[in-house]
């Protein structure tokens, strides 16, 4: 469901946020996933329950990510790490590789 106001007011200051992108019914529209973390503003936005080549039943993959918000990029890697004082200054869109 969308947030309410006083459920975005709890996540802010969020930094790393996992997204659900992958569409009804399980989540949200992908806009409505995109409006959301807009809101929250994180540093770092990891799509995540989208559609890969083994699991197609998600309404949307990461192509549908990338149409949406151009600057998303692929990360290269199923695994990521981050450290706190290193992270972007504005929001970045990393898909993950699937998990093999």
């Amino acid at each position: 469901h969308v947030l309410l106001a006083e459920q975005l007011e709890q996540l802010a200051g969020v930094e790393i946020l996992l997204a659900p992108t992958g569409g009804p019914a399980a989540t949200l529209e992908l806009q409505d996933v995109i409006d959301t973390w807009e809101k929250i503003k994180p540093r770092i936005v990891i799509p995540m329950h989208f559609r890969t080549a083994r699991c197609t039943f998600p309404r949307y993959g990461a192509d549908d990510i990338v149409s949406l918000r151009p600057e998303a990029r692929q990360a290269g890697s199923c695994e990521l790490s981050f450290f706190k004082g290193y992270l972007p200054a504005s929001t970045q869109v990393l898909i993950l590789d699937p998990a093999r």
